[in-house]
């Protein structure tokens, strides 16, 4: 039912108001007032139970900027009147109703406040009071009413002040947030500086200190060198960030982060020696040993000795990882040692890890042995996987100690040439069906190896022989390889496959040629005896 309650009759409640106060303008100013109204329904009858009323005081006629408001949890309501006292629980002050006009709401058991807002004005009685603002005396003056233009310079005496609890040497010290007794400051030049006998200040916020200068960068400005006896500190702001010095002329910088802003470079250097670090703000580099890096980061040595970048994991019993970590956005490469084998490669190895592979790409062990491929070589190197070599292969398989002449006198040499040829027909004499031609590293003995396919059209009662030979010359030759079929053979076409060899002695740089032999017929020319090999 309160949601359809309406509120009636706001101007004669604030008349009763004015007149009340009117009534007592003769003594003391209330800081509450009485308040009547009625309640109705929405059809207009009048209401009998209680309700909970919330009244708020705007400066505004549109309810924006409240300046006081009280809250009445339990108001009888008989016949729809209702009588309350505004100002017992949140008194009324002088700045509620300073002259200016006044709107009061009612929200009603906890609903939207009533609208339009209803203006306080005052009675006929109360224009009487405007003239106390301009009596040449008033009977009575509010606390905190006197102001400096009511008050003629020079009449306050110190009597008028009193001692407020000062003692003897103390004077009259602003403290932050109000003025209290306080010793007086030592020096005989007092303007700005105050002494509370622990703690000297420089108190006035526009005051600077300066030593030996005019200069005005900070609240300390010295021109000279500033001292600091035994261990001392410098703190910014707290003990947690602070210039320190130590034992043995050592200083510590203390602090979260430590940033050094700088437009050109900032050097390094012991007194006395020429400067041997640099960073290098224009080009952002970082030299040592240089005072000209050409590089993010580039070590030099120019005096005699070595030179070397250090990478260290020392803990003595706890395993870890050391290295150097190469990394593109598609790929990262790590060359490490680890303490011990967890990492997949063995204790105080040397690996080159990929982590596109997710494996080590190159190991090397304590021993001497490399591994490409695998992390547990057993020989000086050993691959796991395949090798090409595009120009010449050399091996060492041989002690040096015996590649004498009088211990080796024929070296061993290595040639390969291949050639290919298409198919040819088998004549009744013989023929060279293939030529070829290759350089020998040495002077020696060379093989020569052939395979071919033979393809034979037999007919039964004929008698079909195939010969086949590497040779080195046309005119002097042997069988290595011979196939045929008997005249019992069945007819039928017949594949057969043959690999003729031969050894020759060249001389070195010779160009050898070795013909590939297909002759269907005798066995070889006549009166042409087999070559012997020396």
């Amino acid at each position: 039912m309160s949601s359809l309650l309406s509120l009636l009759n706001l101007v004669k409640s604030v008349a009763l108001l004015v007149c009340l106060l009117t009534s007592v303008a003769q003594a003391s100013v209330p800081s509450s007032f009485t308040y009547q109204g009625r309640l109705t329904d929405a059809a207009g009858t009048a209401l009998n139970e209680v309700v909970a009323l919330t009244f708020g005081i705007y400066s505004d006629s549109l309810g924006t900027k409240l300046i006081w408001s009280e809250m009445h949890p339990t108001v009888t309501v008989t016949e729809g009147l209702f009588t309350i006292v505004l100002g017992q629980a949140n008194p009324l002050t002088v700045a509620v109703f300073d002259g200016s006009i006044r709107w009061i709401g009612v929200s009603i058991d906890g609903e939207a406040e009533l609208r339009p807002l209803r203006p306080l004005l005052s009675v006929p009685g109360a224009f009487q009071a405007i003239e106390s603002d301009t009596a040449g005396h008033a009977k009575t003056i509010a606390d905190n009413s006197v102001t400096t233009s009511k008050i003629a310079n020079g009449t306050i005496a110190f009597t008028d002040i009193g001692q407020n609890g000062a003692t003897s040497g103390q004077v009259m010290k602003w403290n932050g947030s109000n003025w209290a007794a306080a010793a007086d400051a030592v020096s005989s030049n007092t303007s700005g500086w105050t002494d509370n006998g622990t703690v000297v200040s420089l108190t006035n916020p526009i005051d600077t200190v300066a030593l030996n200068t005019s200069s005005r960068l900070g609240k300390l400005n010295f021109s000279g060198d500033l001292g600091m006896s035994g261990q001392s500190a410098i703190y910014f702001g707290s003990a947690n960030a602070r210039l320190e010095s130590l034992v043995g002329n050592d200083m510590k910088w203390v602090g979260a982060d430590l940033s050094l802003l700088s437009t050109e470079s900032v050097y390094f250097t012991e007194l006395g020696v020429d400067t041997w670090a640099e960073f290098d703000n224009v080009n952002r580099r970082v030299g040592i040993g240089t005072i000209n890096p050409d590089d993010r980061l580039h070590i030099e040595n120019s005096e005699a000795g070595t030179c070397w970048l250090k990478i260290q994991g020392s803990h003595p019993t706890n395993w870890g990882q050391t290295g150097l970590r190469i990394q593109t956005p598609a790929n990262t490469w790590h060359l490490r040692q680890d303490l011990y084998t967890h990492a997949n490669f063995p204790e105080g190895a040397l690996s080159l890890y990929s982590s596109a592979m997710s494996e080590e790409a190159m190991t090397w062990l304590e021993n001497g042995n490399v591994g490409i491929g695998t992390a547990n070589p057993t020989r000086k190197l050993q691959v796991d996987g395949s090798i090409q070599v595009d120009d010449t292969l050399y091996a060492g398989a041989i002690k040096p100690s015996l590649m004498a002449a009088s211990r080796l006198p024929d070296e061993a040499g290595f040639a390969t040439s291949f050639f290919f040829s298409p198919a040819k027909t088998i004549t009744s004499d013989p023929h060279t069906v293939l030529t070829a031609e290759i350089v020998v590293p040495a002077s020696g003995y060379v093989l020569g190896v052939g395979f071919c396919e033979f393809q034979i059209d037999h007919t039964w009662g004929d008698v079909d022989e195939v010969y086949a030979s590497i040779v080195e010359d046309t005119t002097y030759y042997w069988v290595s390889t011979a196939f045929g079929y008997d005249d019992d053979v069945e007819s039928g076409n017949f594949k057969v496959t043959a690999s003729p060899n031969s050894v020759f002695w060249v001389s070195e740089q010779d160009h050898t040629h070795f013909a590939l032999w297909r002759p269907n017929g005798d066995l070889r020319l006549p009166n042409q005896p087999e070559p012997a090999l020396s």
